[in-house]
């Protein structure tokens, strides 16, 4: 598996690295489509999203965080 020894993780920290970040989207997107309905509530659920999840991902990595 390459992929696993590219990131240096093993199979169950993968695992449960990629569905805990697949809940995280399913819950991030009930709140867009919520936002697509009722303007005024979630207004930067994304926003604040992506800079959290890109910095979960780095550090899976060993690269730095972002701002």
């Amino acid at each position: 598996m390459k992929h696993l020894e590219e990131i240096n993780a093993t199979y169950w920290n993968h695992l449960k690295f990629a569905w805990a970040e697949a809940i995280i989207c399913v819950c991030i997107g009930i709140g867009l489509f919520i936002h697509g309905l009722i303007p005024w509530l979630f207004h930067d659920l994304f926003s604040k999203y992506l800079p959290k999840a890109q910095n979960r991902v780095n550090e899976q990595l060993g690269k730095t965080h972002i701002q």
